[in-house]
Formats: C-alpha cells, structure tokens, sequence
C-alpha cells in the first residue's frame, strides 16, 4: 500500500478531532459573510487584457518563428508571382512611361442583366403556378375518367382512383411540374 494513504481501519479507531472541523466551519462562514480577501477577485476584473495578449505574442518565441515564417513566405511568393509576370520584384515602365497593363486574358468581363421588377415577381411566382396548374390539371374528374377507361387496373368498383391510381396521378403531376419549372423561364 502507499505511505500518503490511510487504511479504512485506522479512519475508524482516531478520535474526533474538533480543531480541524471548527477551522473549517470559520472558513465557510467568512465565506458566506463576504470578508474573504478579494484581492484576487479585484486582479481579476481590472486586469489590461490588450496589455497581456501584447505581453503573450512579444515573448512567445514561437509567435514570433511563426511571424517571420509567414513573411518569407508572402514575399517569396510576391516575388514568384512577379517573376511570372515578367516583372523584377518592381513595377517596369512600357516605352510610354505607363504601367504595364494587365493582360485582358486574366479577366473576365460579363453583363449582368438587369430584370425588370414584374419579371422578377414572375420569375419567383411561375414555380407555384406551374404546381398548381398540373394539380389541376392531373387531380381532376375527367382525368380519372380519361385514365381508368385507359388502365382499369388503377380504379375501384366505383369508378374511384385507388392508392395506384393516386400515385401515378401525383407522378405524373411532378414530373410536368418540374419539367415545366426547369425549361421554362421568364428572362
């Protein structure tokens, strides 16, 4: 066993030790009371935090390893970029005394098309009407009519759409809705 441990037997065999309990007793009423020293609350709450974070990264050797790993880094990535270019590490003047101009391969040039508003409210409108307009279409009378005369197999004794016929009705709604939603825009 450790020496730093107390056998279960011997907890049993001292006696009260009432000093220790009555120490203990003080400390949480001084706690409860309020007159603990708040010297370590009042550090706390008036510490400079900008100061602190400057202290951390000006003596953090790492930071700084770090810092300077990164500058070389951008610099001799700069460096590359303009050495690609066809530059020095400086600008160079054309024979007109201008900077050298961008090639116009480097950049895209695209027109945004501005929509008038009504498109733009119709644009974001169509999808709903589409669904409606095949729900009507699909979800009526005589198109049951239509397709149980087809396909008896997907009506009941009563002319009615059973759970088949309800399903293919929605799929075939579906699928004309987002064909419609996805070829045909307003622009």
């Amino acid at each position: 066993m450790d020496d730093k441990s107390t056998p279960i037997t011997s907890l049993n065999n001292k006696p009260d030790n009432t000093d220790v309990v009555n120490q203990i007793l003080d400390k949480y009423n001084n706690l409860q009371d309020g007159q603990t020293n708040n010297n370590m609350e009042d550090q706390f709450e008036n510490r400079n935090l900008n100061k602190e974070i400057y202290d951390l990264n000006s003596t953090n050797e790492g930071y700084k390893e770090h810092y300077q790993k990164e500058l070389q880094r951008t610099s001799k990535q700069h460096n590359e970029q303009n050495v690609h270019n066809g530059h020095n590490g400086h600008n160079e003047l054309n024979e007109s005394n201008e900077p050298n101009e961008p090639n116009e391969e480097e950049y895209e040039e695209y027109e945004v098309i501005q929509l008038p508003l009504w498109k733009k409210i119709l644009n974001e409108i169509r999808i709903p009407i589409f669904i409606f307009f095949c729900c009507v279409l699909f979800l009526n009378c005589s198109f049951d009519k239509l397709l149980l005369s087809k396909i008896p197999l997907l009506g009941n004794t009563y002319n009615e759409c059973n759970t088949y016929g309800f399903l293919l009705k929605v799929f075939l709604a579906s699928v004309v809705s987002y064909l419609l939603i996805k070829f045909i825009k307003l622009t």
